[in-house]
């Protein structure tokens, strides 16, 4: 049935609109992410097929989607499964003393679980996971991961110290396992290792394209995938005032016959996305000492659509806060920008250095958000670094382009020669750093 101009040219239509945009923008998002990363033509990013892995080999092909650059201290492994019509058993490896994590995102990009060091322990593992309307019966020996939608993003990262330990994480990597639950126990050929990652230059990026939809194509395409994608049981209140404006689970929506009416439409949506923009914006977080607190997944805070919707604007993919929270500053202790052109230090003192269950590190990006070449191949330090105390157990990380003196070399984190940004990583954070009792020092300038 076509959509109503009386239903849809009041201020309240404009206001339900604007809500149902800024509800259904992660659902869309993600489905472009999802369409890019899997094609097979020209365009892709990272590609691999369906239901299977892309691995990096290098830090410099770790996935960013955010803008606060690519790890540096773990190596990526993606995939987009579709649990639709049956579940995927995903096997993992004994990683033995290594950090690792593997968070599984549903198509609204919100982490429902979370495997790895902090939560399934190192050893090998089977977890099938399993879709919102699929029955029946799972082996034994196989863990039950329930996904809420059908999409599923699949977020590995495993610890590397540095080129020299890139072959070892390459076995871990290649340990990854995913078999649809109908082959499982079969002799089969063995799957073919996916290509490691490499960047393919797109002419937008996946939120670019989401801001180029018209009304007609997003909210077709949100209706579309709400049908193997269900809302949650707490959308109801929403999804009851959506359906005012046609949008809903399954339903046709289309403006294309009435031009007027899909111009006042279009409207709303360019002010919906403004205002998820205008959100982004302002301070996620906490500035403490300078350095600011990346968006993570919302967990538990399901219903706060806009601030869903900026987590996938900001922070695509965001893992959950109990396994990694990221901090960033581009300025020093005067709030002065960071740049090559001066020498800095970031002194913990004793005592408090990053409270982490796993580890932490602090790396350098350039003002494009990439790794900085640099003489000793270094882009970041981390605390499973030799990093030796001073005298009063005081511990000194010297940021800077310019190699410093011999006894400093082994914490010097190297600069470009124009501005920069320090991303500190956080794995799997202790109680301090997840209430924000634990403050970060700040960058002093030196030189």
């Amino acid at each position: 049935m076509p959509l109503s101009p009386t239903t849809l040219y009041t201020e309240e239509a404009h206001e339900i609109i604007c809500e149902a945009y800024t509800y259904g923008y992660p659902l869309v998002l993600t489905d472009v992410i999802r369409q890019l990363m899997t094609s097979a033509g020209k365009g892709g990013v990272h590609r691999s097929p369906l239901n299977q892995f892309v691995h990096a080999r290098a830090i410099s092909e770790n996935v960013a989607f955010g803008h606060f650059g690519a790890d540096a201290d773990m190596l990526h492994s993606i995939a987009w499964l579709n649990v639709a019509k049956e579940p995927t058993v995903l096997s993992v490896p004994d990683v033995h003393q290594r950090h690792y994590t593997m968070h599984l995102v549903d198509g609204w990009m919100i982490a429902f679980a979370a495997l790895g060091a902090r939560t399934t322990g190192n050893r090998k593992g089977h977890f099938a996971i399993v879709g919102p309307r699929w029955s029946g019966d799972i082996p034994t020996g196989i863990r039950v991961l329930a996904s809420p939608t059908a999409i599923v993003w699949l977020i590995g990262r495993t610890q590397t110290h540095g080129a020299k330990d890139y072959s070892s994480v390459h076995e871990i990597q290649n340990q990854h396992g995913l078999t649809p639950l109908s082959l499982w126990g079969h002799t089969e050929a063995p799957e073919q290792p996916a290509p490691a990652m490499r960047d393919v230059a797109l002419k937008a990026t996946p939120s670019e394209q989401v801001a180029r939809m018209d009304a007609s194509t997003f909210f077709g395409r949100l209706n579309t995938l709400m049908s193997d994608n269900l809302p949650r049981t707490a959308d109801a209140p929403a999804l009851k005032r959506f359906s005012a404006v046609g949008v809903g689970p399954g339903r046709p929506f289309e403006l294309r016959d009435d031009p007027v009416l899909a111009r006042s439409v279009d409207g709303s949506v360019r002010t919906a996305l403004a205002r998820i923009v205008v959100e982004a914006t302002k301070p996620s977080g906490r500035t403490p000492n300078g350095w600011e607190i990346q968006p993570n997944n919302v967990g538990v805070n399901e219903t706060d659509y806009m601030w869903r919707a900026v987590v996938a604007f900001l922070n695509p993919g965001a893992r959950p806060v109990e396994d990694g929270l990221s901090l960033h500053t581009s300025v020093d202790a005067e709030g002065v920008r960071l740049t090559g052109t001066h020498r800095y230090v970031l002194r913990f003192a004793k005592g408090h250095t990053p409270p982490v269950n796993g580890f932490w590190s602090v790396a350098v990006h350039n003002s494009r958000r990439a790794f900085v070449q640099n003489e000793i191949d270094r882009h970041a330090i981390s605390s499973t670094d030799p990093l030796k105390p001073h005298a009063d157990g005081s511990v000194t990380l010297h940021i800077q382009h310019e190699r410093p003196d011999k006894h400093s070399t082994s914490t010097w984190l190297p600069t470009p020669k124009d501005q920069f940004t320090l991303t500190m990583q956080l794995h799997w954070p202790q109680a301090e750093i997840v209430d924000r009792t634990w403050t970060p020092p700040s960058v002093e300038r030196i030189s």
